[in-house]
């Protein structure tokens, strides 16, 4: 049993320390064309996790591999905003969503997890990605009412679309549904209003 538990605090932290590692590449490489976000956003609330309990926090309060830190460096590399690429941004938002939720949660009942003044600087980052996140999501907003606006224009002229005109219509109104929810759920956690949108006049 001492053995076991001497291989186990030896081989086993190098193990934890190899897939840390492999963790963070993987959660950090945002791929939308990938069919890994499912295992990536699992990695992802892994690695948190395992920096909420201590596994991963660094040698020292001060040293820069300590949890914050970490947390930080893993936001920088998530938090792209993309106006060429949307399904791009939509793993980021997605990936964001997972590293604040559960950066967020106390490792005990009664405090959080991080010290005051990193929280602090991790919920920064996180309201400034919003706020450019937020953006973006108005942007999109006005594209798809300019979709709309060519739909309803296309039936009045022409009846009806065709197939490969209602498939991209049909594709755009669902990724900025599933940004919208997103980006409801990210605006929960941080306790923020969801951005409000202009109003459009829809045109007959």
């Amino acid at each position: 049993s001492a053995a076991a538990t001497s291989h186990s605090s030896s081989g086993g932290g190098a193990l934890l320390g190899s897939a840390s590692s492999a963790a963070t590449a993987s959660a950090a490489t945002v791929d939308a064309n990938q069919p890994s976000l499912a295992r990536k956003k699992t990695l992802l609330r892994l690695l948190v996790e395992l920096v909420a309990v201590g596994v991963l926090s660094g040698a020292t309060e001060g040293s820069a591999s300590s949890s914050s830190s970490l947390l930080e460096r893993l936001l920088k590399e998530l938090a792209v905003v993309s106006y060429k690429d949307a399904e791009q941004s939509q793993a980021s938002l997605a990936l964001v969503l997972v590293l604040a939720k559960y950066s967020r949660q106390p490792a005990e009942a009664e405090q959080c997890w991080l010290p005051p003044p990193r929280a602090q600087r991790l919920s920064a980052a996180l309201l400034k990605y919003y706020g450019e996140v937020g953006a973006y999501f108005v942007e999109r907003h006005l594209q798809l009412v300019e979709a709309d606006r060519e739909v309803q224009y296309l039936r009045n002229v022409k009846g009806e679309l065709s197939e490969e005109q209602q498939n991209a219509y049909e594709a755009k109104r669902t990724a900025f549904e599933s940004l919208q929810k997103s980006l409801a759920g990210l605006a929960a956690v941080l306790q923020q209003e969801l951005p409000e949108l202009p109003e459009t006049t829809a045109t007959t």
